[in-house]
């Protein structure tokens, strides 16, 4: 996984590869859904909360094959110390599939009910 920030869309980009054995044949190039963006109290972000609820059939089917819960995915964006405490933010998300490997998720740095000082995190 890799993240960055494309300052053209003014987005954090969440770049997955799938294994081979993973990558469907048929799902939309491009979906939208909300999610929760997990921040540490030093505002690292932590990770991306996915209800699969609200992708098409298709994508929920791959996101289930990369996770142990039947109703949400889970990114782990940086591994935190489990003493540390969290605050999430509700984020709309883009999500792209390139049709080969690559699964981009793509959150907007900032909306009207937030903003992200990426690379710091805070909101």
């Amino acid at each position: 996984m890799r993240l960055c920030y494309d300052p053209a869309d003014d987005v954090l980009v969440l770049d997955l590869v799938l294994p081979p054995q993973l990558a469907p044949t048929s799902i939309p190039t491009i979906a939208h859904a909300r999610g929760l963006l997990d921040l540490t109290d030093r505002g690292s972000l932590a990770g991306l909360e996915i209800p699969l609820a609200d992708l098409p059939p298709a994508l929920a089917e791959l996101c289930r094959a990369l996770a142990d819960d039947e109703e949400v995915t889970y990114v782990e964006i940086e591994r935190v110390v489990a003493t540390r405490s969290f605050r999430s933010v509700t984020v709309p998300i883009a999500i792209r599939w390139d049709g080969q490997q690559r699964l981009s998720l793509r959150i907007p740095r900032r909306t009207a009910d937030y903003e992200l000082l990426y690379p710091a995190g805070a909101t």
